[in-house]
């Protein structure tokens, strides 16, 4: 703890990637078959600020996050990457009623694993949207940002109606899978830990509604 409202955590990770084989081996003989083995080792850090205002009728809450993860052979890591990533959080909640929203950014340089890419099209980042639509593989570049407007019932129940806009690209002068900005809107409820909402990916020409479900830890 830096000072009382701001937090740093530091680590590293060491991860061993099995490569697949070719398709016609079975994925119960990868090993016997020798497929490959890479390291995906990194360290980390990141900063945590959290801080909640309180007054007589409303209550205003900020976070803000920066995460850093960097990896090279001076680690023993078959990647070499620098990968940055900023969310930052605020909320406004007067009696039974919250807005919130949600910035969020990301950066990586260099070659990192597919795993570390930014992915859109989650029930979190572009809501309605299919992720192996916009881009399989994941983006090197990600902006994102998210509107909800939160309305608390009695029992625990509350609904809430959201809206997405963001886009993700790729890096290094590479323009390939840029997906321009892209919109979605949406309404939902939640209870305790479980949601259930619909979403309405903002398209041209036609209206293709998702129906999700999800729990929140």
């Amino acid at each position: 703890v830096l000072a009382r409202p701001l937090l740093l955590q530091a680590g590293a990770s060491f991860q061993q990637l099995q490569m697949q084989p070719a398709f016609s081996v079975s994925p119960f003989t990868a090993n016997a078959a020798g497929g490959n083995t890479d390291s995906a080792n990194a360290l980390f850090a990141n900063l945590r600020f959290h801080r909640q205002f309180e007054a007589a009728d409303e209550t205003q809450d900020v976070a803000i996050d920066y995460n850093i993860r960097a990896a090279g052979r001076s680690i023993g890591s078959d990647f070499g990457y620098t990968r940055q990533h900023w969310d930052f959080v605020y909320s406004l909640a007067r009696g039974n009623q919250t807005i919130q929203t949600n910035f969020t950014a990301g950066f990586i340089s260099g070659n990192a694993p597919l795993f570390e890419r930014f992915v859109v099209g989650t029930s979190s980042l572009l809501r309605g949207w299919n992720r192996f639509e916009i881009d399989p593989l994941g983006g090197t570049r990600l902006v994102h940002n998210s509107v909800t407007y939160k309305y608390r019932f009695p029992r625990q129940l509350s609904g809430q109606v959201f809206y997405d806009a963001g886009i993700l690209w790729q890096g290094n002068g590479n323009s390939g899978g840029n997906s321009g900005i892209l919109h979605s809107l949406g309404v939902g409820v939640s209870r305790s830990i479980f949601t259930l909402a619909l979403a309405f990916p903002v398209r041209e020409g036609r209206i293709d509604p998702v129906f999700m479900v999800g729990m929140n830890y």
